[in-house]
């Protein structure tokens, strides 16, 4: 206050803006049925305060006196250590010389052990790669003389630690045997509208709308830009999934057809197969959902199990059709009973018997005459084999849309991305609306009970000063009486 009262510069227009770098040194404990990972890291804070030059002892200056922001990090989980005591790591001076960026830096470095939350989107699994998130907000700084404060505005490492290179993950920082760490991205953005606030419209027109305003009174950005988020981008390693799961779908799917070996009459025999390799997919079924939490979509790898279930399932429903056709139409072939009268070498009236898909009769019919369902043993093993082709065609479609997937997931295209993942798209992380508190009515706001326990062998019992009945005061209350 006071160096602002000295150069006329109103202190809440004069925050110090601050740089953000993290430094990580252990990424582990992906749990991705609950969602969490622990990690390690080092976050140091570097800003220029010009007001260190009124200071009493600018070698050792007394922070307290000066700018000294606070930082909270975001989305620990509840067993997550307890982050530090800034008082631990007060902020230290590293007068620059150069002064490019300011002559009076100072710095906070702190060490951060903790568990965090994580968004995860597994629609793509076994190919997807997931965006962890460490999110830190700057907390608001009152000012003497203002009713609001002022909020420290948070910028990417690009001054002093750019020739760094910005944010650092150390080589020996993967711990995640079934991922791979990819890239680092991370963006500075104001809490009050997210780091995509032009997602706002339409979703949120109140918001949109005061969002545009601040933009178009502070040069395109809003009020106050608070929050940092880093996004650490891990990509699955598919190769165990690939040969434990999918190389065993692809077994199951080659076996199919060999239930096409049985006789078409053998329905028992058929149904036998299809059945036993039906319950070995579902048991991969099993294990699949033991390793990914409950996602209200189909991941590409439940999608490959699916299909497996559905051309079984087909096959099994026209193996019943083919076994019933045949069973009346070609239970006699065998010993087909014809009866003809020969007049000089000719047979006339041929007949044979077949039975009546409805009723179950035999009957016989002469050449010519027509009857229900009219296919001949021969139509029937044309489409055994009909169908015997359209499972290779299916198998083979399946196969090709899992492949393009398999080949589309390059790691290398991945790394050469430099986009901010917008995880607040994902449906089962957001809710269409803010959800509000309902009041409840007029005349029953200023309603309470009280438990009051009668002893039997007491007539009286007391509502002395320590009732709660006098918290209601002004107001109705119901006594409700418990035999003790």
């Amino acid at each position: 206050m006071e160096y602002c009262t000295q150069h006329q510069l109103k202190p809440e227009k004069n925050v110090p803006k601050v740089d953000v770098k993290f430094k990580i040194y252990r990424v582990s404990d992906f749990d991705q049925k609950r969602g969490t990972i622990y990690v390690e890291f080092i976050m140091m804070l570097d800003w220029n305060d010009p007001s260190l030059e009124i200071a009493d002892d600018q070698k050792k200056p007394d922070f307290r006196q000066h700018f000294w922001p606070a930082i909270e990090i975001l989305n620990l989980t509840s067993d997550s250590p307890d982050p530090p005591d800034s008082n631990s790591a007060p902020p230290r001076l590293k007068f620059d010389n150069s002064n490019e960026f300011g002559k009076w830096r100072c710095t906070i470095t702190t060490k951060y052990k903790c568990t965090i939350y994580s968004r995860n989107n597994y629609s793509d699994f076994p190919f997807d790669y997931q965006t962890l998130e460490i999110s830190c907000k700057l907390a608001n700084i009152h000012i003497p003389g203002t009713s609001k404060g002022s909020r420290p505005e948070v910028c990417n490492p690009g001054r002093w630690r750019r020739k760094e290179g910005g944010h650092v993950l150390i080589r020996d920082a993967d711990c995640l045997p079934e991922f791979s760490l990819v890239r680092l991205v991370g963006r500075p953005y104001s809490s009050a509208f997210g780091p995509f606030p032009e997602t706002l419209k339409g979703r949120d027109n109140k918001a949109y709308t005061k969002y545009q305003k601040e933009c178009s009174a502070n040069n395109g950005q809003p009020s106050y830009i608070d929050q940092y988020t880093l996004q650490i981008i891990v990509a699955r390693n598919s190769a165990s999934v690939m040969w434990n799961m999918c190389f065993s779908l692809f077994v199951i799917d080659c076996l199919v057809f060999s239930a096409h070996g049985i006789p078409i009459g053998s329905l028992e025999d058929r149904l036998g197969v299809n059945l036993t390799l039906l319950l070995t997919a579902m048991a991969f079924k099993w294990v699949l959902s033991e390793k990914l939490p409950d996602v209200p979509y189909l991941t590409t790898m439940e999608k490959y199990t699916l299909m497996t279930f559905m051309m079984l399932f087909f096959q099994g429903m026209f193996f019943w059709v083919m076994a019933d056709l045949y069973a009346y139409r070609c239970a006699f072939s065998d010993d087909l009973v014809q009866s003809a009268s020969t007049q000089n070498g000719n047979s006339v009236n041929v007949t044979e018997e077949y039975t009546d898909w409805f009723t179950g009769e035999i009957r016989s019919n002469s050449n010519g005459a027509s009857k229900v369902f009219d296919v001949t043993c021969r139509d029937i093993h044309i489409g055994d084999r009909i169908l015997l082709g359209i499972e290779a065609a299916l198998m083979v479609g399946k196969n090709i849309w899992f492949l393009v997937r398999v080949f589309g997931n390059k790691l290398k295209t991945l790394k050469k991305q430099t986009e901010f993942y917008d995880l607040g798209g994902l449906d089962e992380y957001s809710t269409e609306e803010e959800l509000k508190w309902v009041p409840p009515p007029e005349n029953d706001r200023n309603v309470g009970s009280v438990n009051v326990k009668v002893s039997p062998e007491e007539k009286r019992y007391d509502l002395s000063s320590r009732s709660p009945i006098n918290s209601l005061r002004g107001g109705r209350f119901v006594l409700k009486f418990v035999a003790i």
